[in-house]
């Protein structure tokens, strides 16, 4: 398995329990239910194609945390600059509240820690 894949499969799966932190502070960024359809790298861009439950909004967490969980976590690799999203193998304009969705996204560390 692709070390981005398992990456990515690890996110999905949400947050296990971090010694010292009360789990109820912890909170998934992916949408309970999405699946990973596709991965692939080319030119330093991550093509990713998850199943359509990824545009579904979580409740108290703001869509660019949702985008840049991913994009953040896959831009750790060598390979990888810019990550590039569809779904069920299609763009979408928007995500959530507003947000381009039809771009390439590079790292974005202005995010952590809300």
């Amino acid at each position: 398995m692709p070390l981005e894949q398992l990456m990515l499969e690890q996110l999905i799966k949400g947050p296990e329990g971090v010694a010292g932190i009360n789990e109820e502070n912890l909170k998934t960024t992916i949408p309970t239910g999405t699946q990973l359809n596709s991965i692939t790298i080319n030119d330093n861009i991550c093509y990713v194609d998850f199943n359509d439950v990824f545009l579904q909004p979580i409740e108290g967490v703001q869509s660019e945390v949702i985008i840049y969980s991913v994009v953040n976590l896959l831009v750790e690799l060598p390979t990888v600059n810019r990550v590039q999203f569809t779904i069920n193998g299609e763009q979408k304009q928007v995500f959530g509240d507003g947000v381009l969705f039809n771009q390439q996204f590079e790292r974005n560390l202005d995010l952590m820690g809300e």
